[in-house]
């Protein structure tokens, strides 16, 4: 009787261990799929269709190639791919396709200094010299101006010759120099060379390289396992090829390191769209940072950008937007909180005009 009984436990333990095996392998195959649990109203598939026609019309007329999602109030209307990933091969867009995502990167880096910030680590008041010494003018420069690109810093970094790393194009600037373009503070100027620069903070403050921190306190919770950093398709076989109206820009075999050295924490990062609707998600929570600093990431400083993000309506359940474009691959999204609306699109190509296409994806929903 007493075999018995144990006989039969083990029998139930085995089974209860083989099902979340089963469902371990399940999450693994089908979790980077976007599944709706919300059944959607006929009225949302009304607008699903006319969504997912625009979309068919896109790519049909005007060449675009990339993956779409519209999701409104935790439900998802589209999420698909149009076009071709991979030209010469013949591989399909689909919502599992990998893109560069560009300036998109800058909201990841700026939650990333918010988080160290919560920490204790960093003060977004700090000047730059305090991380990086050695660096022209950082005694003038805070981190709070590097976020919201009134730094003085130009656009881009300006380099005789490609560097091998980032730090090593900062020591190159260092021996190079350079002119502020204005005096921090005063005037909005887009700089890419500023988060660069934070990307160097992020490390010295974390003690981690930007990659690791990025994917340890912001991907990994976030369960974010198609999103990474760099443009190598000979391991990254999901990652779309780079195109321009002239032809291919980026091949699997030239550039494969230069996203990430000329870009950094300004651009380097490649994601879904998937996965960018789960940063979408927390965005809503407090599950990376406090209500209060997400207030604060949310909050136009000058020429309506905050920390990141192009706001529209301040606050994080205000409206805010952000595009990128890095070596052929365009992206764009818009974060309308105040309906729970979110806009995505995702491309390998900058022969299409996004901003067109999201003004006629935005019309189908109400704000």
């Amino acid at each position: 009787m007493f075999k018995l009984k144990i006989k039969r436990r083990d029998l139930g333990f085995k089974s209860y261990a083989l099902f979340t095996v089963l469902i371990i392998i399940c999450l693994i195959i089908f979790g980077s799929f976007i599944v709706n649990t919300k059944k959607l109203t006929k009225e949302e598939q009304n607008i699903s269709l006319k969504l997912d026609n625009h979309m068919e019309m896109a790519a049909k007329n005007d060449g675009f190639n990339g993956s779409v999602l519209v999701a409104s109030k935790g439900k998802v209307l589209l999420a698909k791919g149009y076009g071709l990933a991979d030209r010469e091969n013949k591989v399909l867009c689909t919502e599992q396709t990998r893109f560069m995502i560009g300036s998109l990167t800058k909201q990841f880096t700026s939650m990333a200094i918010m988080q160290l910030e919560e920490k204790g680590l960093l003060s977004v008041n700090d000047n730059v010299k305090k991380y990086i010494p050695s660096f022209p003018y950082g005694e003038k420069i805070t981190i709070h101006q590097l976020l919201s690109h009134i730094s003085g810093l130009p656009r881009d970094f300006s380099l005789d010759v490609q560097p091998s790393s980032t730090k090593d194009a900062l020591k190159m600037l260092i021996n190079k120099g350079f002119e502020l373009s204005f005096t921090p503070g005063e005037v909005f100027n887009y700089s890419n060379a500023g988060y660069q620069l934070l990307g160097l903070v992020i490390e010295k403050a974390s003690g981690k390289t930007y990659e690791e921190y990025v994917q340890e306190n912001i991907f990994n919770p976030l369960s974010m396992v198609n999103s990474g950093f760099g443009y190598d398709r000979n391991t990254n076989t999901k990652l779309a090829k780079s195109y321009e109206t002239s032809g291919e820009l980026i091949t699997k075999d030239a550039h494969i390191d230069w996203v990430s050295i000329a870009m950094f924490s300004a651009g380097e990062i490649y994601s879904t769209i998937g996965d960018l609707y789960k940063w979408d998600r927390a965005l809503y929570t407090e599950k990376l940072v406090s209500v209060k600093t997400l207030d604060k990431i949310f909050t136009p400083v000058i020429n309506d950008y905050g920390y990141g993000w192009h706001i529209i309506t301040p606050g994080h359940k205000g409206e805010n937007w952000h595009d990128g474009l890095v070596f052929g691959f365009t992206s764009q999204e818009l974060r309308v909180s105040k309906s729970d609306t979110y806009y995505l699109i995702l491309s390998d190509n900058n022969n299409t005009t996004l901003s067109q296409i999201m003004a006629t994806l935005s019309q189908e929903l109400p704000k």
